[in-house]
């Protein structure tokens, strides 16, 4: 075995050939190189590998193919698999259906046969690159801030992002930063309007995605809020109406009230979505009193009202009973005091059970009115007052009508009559407690047994005929439900 060899080439044109370990031999050909190229060493799933073949030496008329290989976990290869590649291109493609580990290696192949391979390229293949960045809120007030929270996933890593906003009309974006590994800029739009916000991510494989995230920017947050009325008489009531614009929804609402004089105040509502309120003061003095609207982000905007009460007026009216019975009336005394100057008088009243009130007297000066209820049962009485600067005050009062003691109204035809004439008897009842029954009796003035014309019953009347001349006392009887019984006389003559 030689430890050593020297050759010296007389010519240029002699190449050593080494391509067979066991035998050295000079010749007349080039060596075959093979110079292809890949694209790249990184790649995210949908991306292509682009294979650059290319040689020089050896034979010429070259042909191309590729081995691929898929590693597993365990970084040990499927074995791999040879591809030609077609000879009339020198660009080829390879697109990653999925994430993992690939080794390729193209191999050039000359006329003579010869190969000549270049090195491994191992590909990393990664999830596609997910651009999952958030705004800190998709809507705020004018004046307010929004901030960008980055966030990717996939791709190659080394993320890095630039953002970007414009109005939802304009077409030309402002940019916020340039790419970087953080995003420290924050959005102050100059207008309430809709915004678009765009987040670019990119990869250290240069792969970038877009994320265009709406914003919506309201006016300022403004109370709205209004009182039912700036001056009110003691004894009544004022109603906050609490309501917001601007801001972002929704809304909860406070109010708060205290006398001028006073420092503490009365929290009527903390914060509820509740917008009517009602306040009742309980002295006639100067009130403030505060609404308080706060939005989904804390913001509160408070504002104040001033409420003057009055010492009103006293409604002083009186009834002059608060029982009858059925038939009866009622008298409403109209009196006031504590306005100003003089007052006039409106009446109403109506049945308990029902809705609708029945006006006795407009305003008027008359101070007397008289109510004749047509009906045994419970009556609200209404009496407003009202000075000559119009404020008004009302007082209830409650009337309870009862039926009338049972009444016997029955009648006769007539009270003198020829023999063999008639005579019709009418049951009429009042008062006691309907439905009514009747019964008919008549006799001899003189005789003391009583023949009965007709017994307890529902028909009203009877007709008696008289045969024989004399005096006769007729009886008519009425009965209520209740089984109360009037009795009612009266004295027939009948001539020859």
């Amino acid at each position: 075995m030689f430890s050593s060899i020297s050759i010296s080439l007389i010519s240029n044109d002699f190449y050593l050939d080494i391509s067979n370990k066991n035998t050295f031999y000079l010749s007349d050909t080039a060596p075959l190189i093979n110079d292809s190229t890949f694209s790249g060493k990184s790649f995210c799933v949908g991306d292509t590998l682009k294979m650059y073949t290319s040689a020089h030496g050896g034979n010429g008329s070259y042909t191309y193919s590729y081995e691929f290989c898929i590693y597993d976990e365990d970084d040990i290869s499927d074995g791999g698999l040879i591809i030609a590649l077609n000879p009339d291109k020198n660009v080829h493609e390879f697109k990653f259906e999925s994430k993992g580990k690939y080794g390729f290696i193209i191999i050039a192949k000359d006329s003579s046969g010869k190969t000549a391979y270049t090195k491994e390229n191992i590909c990393e293949v990664s999830d596609k690159l997910t651009n999952k960045s958030a705004l800190s809120s998709n809507t705020i007030s004018l004046g307010s801030s929004v901030t960008v929270k980055p966030s990717a996933q996939g791709g190659t890593g080394g993320y890095q992002y630039a953002v970007y906003y414009k109005k939802t009309t304009d077409n030309s974006w402002t940019k916020i930063q340039d790419y970087s590994s953080t995003v420290t800029g924050k959005i102050t739009p100059k207008y309430a309007k809709d915004y678009v916000v765009r987040v670019k991510v990119k990869d250290n494989a240069g792969h970038v995605t877009n994320r265009d995230l709406e914003l919506k920017v309201n006016e300022k947050l403004s109370n709205t809020s209004t009182l039912s009325a700036t001056s009110i008489d003691i004894g009544n009531t004022v109603t906050v109406k609490a309501s917001a614009k601007g801001g972002v929804a929704p809304f909860k609402y406070a109010v708060l009230y205290k006398k001028t004089s006073e420092s503490k105040w009365t929290n009527k509502q903390d914060f509820s979505a509740n917008q009517t309120v009602s306040v009742k003061p309980s002295s006639a003095t100067t009130y403030d009193v505060c609404v308080k609207v706060k939005d989904s982000k804390g913001t509160i905007e408070k504002k104040y009202f001033t409420l003057t009460v009055n010492k009103g007026i006293e409604n002083k009216s009186t009834l002059s009973a608060d029982t009858i019975k059925l038939g009866n009336s009622v008298t409403v005394k109209c009196d006031a005091a504590g306005g100003s100057g003089f007052y006039n008088y409106a009446v109403f009243y109506k049945k308990t059970s029902e809705s609708k009130w029945t006006k006795t007297q407009d305003y008027s000066a008359n101070s007397k009115v008289s109510i004749t209820p047509s009906t045994a049962t419970t009556y609200d009485i209404c009496v407003k007052a009202r000075d000559n600067t119009n404020r008004e005050t009302k007082k209830y009062f409650t009337l309870t009508v009862t039926n009338a003691d049972l009444a016997n109204q029955s009648k006769i035809s007539a009270s003198e009559i020829k023999v063999n004439g008639t005579v019709k008897i009418t049951g009429v009842a009042f008062g006691g407690t309907s439905p009514y029954q009747y019964a008919f009796y008549y006799k001899d003035i003189n005789g003391s047994t009583w023949t009965k014309k007709q017994d307890f019953g529902t028909n009203t009347s009877v007709s008696v005929k008289f045969t024989k001349a004399g005096v006769y006392n007729i009886c008519a009887k009425v009965q209520d439900s209740k089984g109360t019984v009037a009795k009612k006389y009266f004295t027939v003559t009948v001539e020859k």
